[in-house]
């Protein structure tokens, strides 16, 4: 039960007609004064000087908190008036506030405004007091007038200052004009007591020695319509007898009848109750004993945790701990309620009560929890801006348990309330709890609901902390902007995860239907710079878990790989497992990159990689132009016989003219470090030698074919056996024709070359491919078929030396087998000549 007071006094007015009494505004305030330190009354509230307008707000305002089981108390101290009225009507009180006029009823408030609100206040006790002039002389406020039902409230106590037919006095209180004489005669009752009334002052007791006090004294004798039921206490009795009367039923009271008291059945005031319990209930001990013994009481919990709750704060966090480990659901239930009554606490006395619930334990219990699901967002946030490092410490921990298992309006609370009040550090706890405690689609729905900055660090932490398939649960839960936020996403993971993690991610990521994911996260890992190792791991394992990506990954690699650093470069080719370090992505690296840059990676290699070394020698030999391949070559001359036999195989006639032209030029000293006419003699196909020549020729510049020719003599003399007869045919003729004497310089070695390697094999042993057995009698024929389709010098000489060097074995036999093969091979005219030559 509450009781809800409105003291209303007017001591001055506008119009001279009514008198200002400054006795009238002392009386309203001492009035209110009592009733605002009392227990019984837990709001009194104190209207000076009102309008007509304010009087009536202020009084709705008071009488619309009431509750059924509520008192209200309506004061009014002021002039009465009767004004004017027609002949059939009788006349009723108006009170005169503070901008009424005399006898004029539009300014003033006709009397039955206030009862018609009493009449409509749900409080089960009600009380009028009126301490002004004429409030007498209504029949209807009298004992004669009970008859009039429309002003009937079985509820209500009317005590008025006159009686039927009494004028009203001025008010003295002793010898001084303190207070109004019916006002300044009840303060005195209420602010002193009387010995032998009640512990609590009942109206009836309160009228009887007001009645008796105001008679003594020659006052005006007042008047009360009792139509309330049953008693009502007005105030606490503050004789000295009655508080040594309460004193003495309290400590004489048990613990069990103490708490007992509480539910409003016993003649003491509550504070008194409450201050014996408070005294009683220093340990935690008595407090859990005395909680047992309401268990057929359970009604006064809430009364028990309210006195606890009010200074032993210690001892109800200490009950409520002790309280939860029992298996009785009543001791359960008084620890509820001791936590729903915590979460109203102020900071300090919060603190002190949290501290005692958890003990010191560095975990989270169970009891915070139940304590974070009772507080509001907005009494949270409050209690974690509080500058007392306890409070704050406390609200902290319930932070974190709010923001894991609240539900998504009270997280928007208190997260709104945090904003507000600019507690950013308790902001980002709220997002991490919500990122690492809650399901992944609920992060996700809650992040959506949130600013840009927060959706971000929201995202972050579950990809830093999440297990893979809750980043992907994560991520669909977005919907439409789940592509989006997986990039987002994938940015972070890359500069916070290991590779391992990120093949997890991308597979977590595929399974919910991201087929991109592998190649988004090798796309960002080598656009933000990952290290090559890891780089390299990633390539393995996202480009074997995603097949159908392979190829968009190994594009990816290919694209950096073109623009790597030489260190990049030394760690992913070292490498032999990914896409098998072929030729061709070797070649590719190094076909655009700084020539510069190639002979560094080349050298590192080269000490430490053989394999890759001849790679990359390979590829330049294959893509550099001839002024790079002479700069490689000069710089790694290790590998400058390899450069050039690759070049040599690879590279049309134009390159290897131009190379050949560079090096009988000496540029750089080539002639002197390389011999390359000689390795060129033995790789170059006589094809692209020719092709050389002809480029070189096409340059017109004179003695421009002199170093393919070198190069064609020296195939000739030393590389013959590797040439068909047409091969042999082509380089020999293709020579400048030298003079009659000079003929033998080139024909002479050949032919001696031809008879050193000569083998009179039989025919099904004979090798029809050049190079691959001794010299035959088949391929001497085919030689001089060959160069008889040239009208040269040369070619005849050719012809008159092998004829001879055949002719030269003394062997008839295989005289006519020459004969007959060189028939076979195309040349019947060569035939006859040489038959003659025997024959003869």
């Amino acid at each position: 039960m509450t009781g809800h007071a409105l003291f209303i006094g007017v001591s001055e007015y506008e119009s001279d007609g009514f008198d200002s009494y400054p006795t009238v505004g002392e009386s309203a305030r001492k009035l209110h004064d009592l009733f605002d330190a009392s227990s019984l009354w837990d709001a009194s509230r104190l209207v000076e000087n009102p309008i007509r307008g304010r009087f009536m707000d202020e009084l709705r305002s008071t009488l619309d908190e009431c509750g059924p089981s509520d008192s209200a108390l309506v004061y009014f101290c002021g002039h009465g008036d009767l004004p004017p009225c027609g002949r059939t009507s009788r006349p009723e009180l108006h009170l005169a506030l503070s901008d009424s006029k005399p006898h004029d009823a539009s300014t003033q408030l006709p009397v039955h405004h206030v009862y018609e609100a009493l009449e409509t206040c749900l409080a089960s006790k009600k009380v009028l007091v009126l301490d002004c002039c004429e409030c007498g002389q209504v029949p209807m406020l009298s004992h004669v007038d009970v008859e009039m039902p429309e002003f009937r409230d079985e509820r209500t106590w009317v005590l008025k200052a006159l009686r039927w037919g009494e004028s009203y006095a001025k008010a003295i209180d002793g010898d001084r004009g303190v207070y109004t004489a019916f006002s300044g005669a009840l303060i005195k009752i209420l602010d002193g007591g009387l010995p032998d009334a009640s512990n609590l002052l009942d109206i009836d007791e309160v009228f009887t020695e007001l009645e008796r006090n105001l008679h003594r004294d020659r006052h005006p004798v007042p008047d009360m319509i009792r139509r309330g039921r049953g008693s009502l206490a007005l105030l606490e009795n503050s004789s000295p007898e009655a508080k040594q009367r309460i004193q003495d039923e309290l400590e004489s009271a048990s613990l069990f009848e103490l708490a007992a008291m509480l539910d409003g059945g016993a003649d003491l005031p509550a504070p008194a109750i409450e201050q014996q319990l408070r005294a009683r209930l220093r340990t935690s001990e008595n407090a859990i004993d005395l909680a047992h013994q309401l268990h057929e009481r359970p009604a006064l919990h809430r009364g028990l945790a309210d006195v606890l709750m009010t200074g032993a704060e210690d001892v109800a966090g200490d009950s409520a701990r002790q309280l939860s480990r029992s298996a009785c659901p009543d001791c359960a239930h008084f620890a509820q309620v001791l936590l729903e009554r915590a979460v109203e606490l102020d900071a300090n006395r919060f603190a002190e009560f949290h501290r005692a619930l958890v003990a010191g334990e560095p975990e989270v219990t169970r009891l915070e929890q139940d304590l974070a699901g009772l507080v509001t967002g907005e009494r949270l946030a409050a209690l974690v801006s509080e500058p007392e490092e306890p409070a704050a410490e406390a609200a902290d921990r319930l932070l974190g348990l709010f923001a894991a298992e609240r539900r998504m309006t009270d997280l928007q609370e208190v997260l709104t309330a945090l904003y507000a009040r600019g507690e950013q550090f308790a902001v980002e706890t709220v997002l991490a709890n919500v990122a690492l405690g809650r399901s992944a689609v609920d992060a996700a729905k809650f992040a959506q609901l949130q600013r840009d900055a927060a959706e971000r660090e929201i995202g972050k932490l579950v990809v830093r902390k999440r297990l893979p398939q809750d980043v992907a649960a994560y991520v669909a839960a977005f919907d439409l902007r789940s592509e989006s936020v997986m990039r987002g996403l994938l940015a972070v993971a890359v500069k916070t995860s290991s590779s391992h993690d990120l093949i997890r991610l991308a597979r977590a990521l595929r399974s919910r239907g991201f087929a991109d994911a592998p190649a988004i996260v090798m796309e960002r890992a080598l656009h933000d710079g990952a290290p090559p190792q890891d780089v390299c791991d990633l390539l393995d394992g996202l480009a074997g878990s995603a097949p159908d990506q392979r190829t968009a990954i190994e594009e990816l690699f290919l694209t950096h790989l073109r623009g790597a650093s030489v260190e990049e470069l030394e760690t992913y080719l070292s490498r032999k497992d990914f896409l098998g370090r072929s030729d061709a992505l070797v070649r590719d690296v190094v076909a655009d990159r700084p020539i510069d840059d190639v002979i560094a990676l080349h050298r590192h290699a080269a000490d430490e990689d053989a394999e890759l070394a001849w790679n990359i020698t390979h590829a330049v030999a294959g893509s550099r132009k001839p002024s790079h391949l002479v700069q490689f070559a000069l710089a790694c001359p290790r590998y400058a016989e390899q450069l050039f036999t690759a070049v040599g195989r690879q590279r049309d006639g134009d390159d290897i003219g131009l190379l050949l032209r560079k090096w009988h030029e000496d540029v750089d000293g080539l002639r002197h470090s390389v011999p390359l006419a000689t390795w060129f003699a033995a790789v170059v196909p006589p094809e692209v030698l020719l092709d050389a020549r002809e480029f070189l020729v096409g340059l017109g510049k004179k003695e421009s074919t002199k170093p393919v020719d070198d190069v064609l003599r020296m195939v000739l003399h030393e590389h013959a056996l590797r040439l068909a007869p047409q091969e042999l045919a082509a380089l020999l003729v293709a020579l400048p024709a030298p003079s009659s004497r000079k003929l033998s310089e080139i024909t002479v070695p050949l032919v001696r070359k031809l008879d050193e390697e000569f083998k009179d094999l039989p025919v099904q042993e004979q090798s029809e491919e050049p190079g691959e057995d001794a010299v035959t009698l088949t391929y001497l024929a085919r030689v001089v078929a060959a160069v008889s389709h040239y009208d040269h010098p040369v070619a005849e000489d050719l012809v008159a030396r092998i004829d001879g060097a055949v002719y030269n074995r003394d062997d008839a036999a295989l005289h006519r087998r020459y004969a007959k093969e060189l028939g076979e091979s195309g040349a019947p005219g060569r035939e006859r000549d040489f038959r003659r030559r025997i024959d003869s």
